[in-house]
């Protein structure tokens, strides 16, 4: 799998052009943005995930893109001959022993980090379903997740022959972690979070967020909301209610008056955009349409 070819990118590119190049993959391709294609999309959304984190955490910048810093190295320091007075001063203190044990100390690190880095294999996915309020939704409030995972033990490879009290010397340890998700977004995915083995690439965290049933309102069309007034007949109407953001409306409208009336921008926020569905008042029963109605903020209500 070339993750540079996943992204549309080279790999001589800058980070600042792969990581644009993500951005506007991950807007296209994020489930939210695809209803009616959400399995498809998803799928490719980690694909595009797990590309770009890779290519970050391995990017090594082109020597042209390192030819300025290259110029002041050779500048500044090769030719006055600075760096190769300090090269030569300390190679005579150097203890040969102590530079072998801290060069085998490091293979050692670099094989457990990224002995799992060019594996085909991942560990399973680990899923999580939340159960919201529509407020939280609506409000775009956050919620926090704690996780436990099992994951590599960093301190069995900072203390050389030491018992560790961590994992007792096993590698892996359960470890506990906070994850910090948006209810307005629909799915969120952690890409690498999952459980760490041997050989394999540790899986996601995908996290769903289900919006519990409200009794005064609805949501259809993913960002639209429905509310329902019960008209008495031929009479004007002047309904008070209580919305999702907390505050006190009243909707007033004559007779005859339409079955449903649309206020733009009062539905629930769409990701990665700075826009919000509509909130659709339906009457009923249903009569023929008008728009004699006014929507206005309850100041006097607490």
């Amino acid at each position: 799998m070339n993750n540079y070819k996943i992204l549309g990118v080279k790999n001589t590119d800058s980070l600042d052009h792969i990581t644009k190049k993500y951005k506007e993959l991950a807007k296209i391709y994020h489930p939210d943005r695809n209803p009616l294609n959400t399995e498809q999309a998803t799928e490719k959304f980690k694909e595009i995930n797990v590309a770009f984190i890779t290519i970050k955490n391995t990017y090594t910048p082109s020597f042209k893109q390192n030819e300025e810093e290259f110029k002041y190295f050779t500048d500044k320091i090769i030719n006055k001959g600075e760096f190769l007075n300090r090269f030569f001063n300390k190679a005579k203190t150097i203890d040969m022993g102590e530079m072998l044990g801290v060069l085998l100390k490091n293979i050692k690190k670099i094989r457990f980090y990224y002995d799992d880095i060019f594996s085909e294999t991942s560990t399973e996915d680990i899923n999580i379903t939340i159960n919201v309020e529509m407020e939280d939704v609506y409000n775009s409030e956050d919620k926090i997740i704690n996780l436990v995972r099992k994951r590599k033990c960093l301190k069995c490879f900072t203390d050389d022959l030491a018992f560790c009290s961590i994992c007792h010397n096993k590698i892996y340890y359960e470890q506990e972690k906070c994850f910090l998700v948006n209810c307005s977004e629909k799915i969120i995915i952690f890409s690498g979070e999952s459980n760490e083995e041997k050989n394999n690439k540790p899986g996601d965290i995908i996290v769903r967020i289900i919006t519990k049933k409200q009794d005064r309102f609805n949501i259809f069309n993913n960002y639209d909301l429905l509310y329902f007034i019960f008209s008495r007949g031929e009479e004007n109407i002047k309904h008070e209610y209580t919305f999702l953001d907390k505050q006190n409306y009243i909707f007033e409208c004559t007779y005859p008056y339409s079955d449903h009336y649309i206020i733009e921008g009062k539905g629930l926020y769409i990701p990665y955009s700075n826009k919000r569905g509509n909130l659709v008042i339906k009457i009923v029963p249903e009569h023929e349409n008008n728009t004699n109605y006014k929507l206005y903020l309850n100041k006097t209500i607490t």
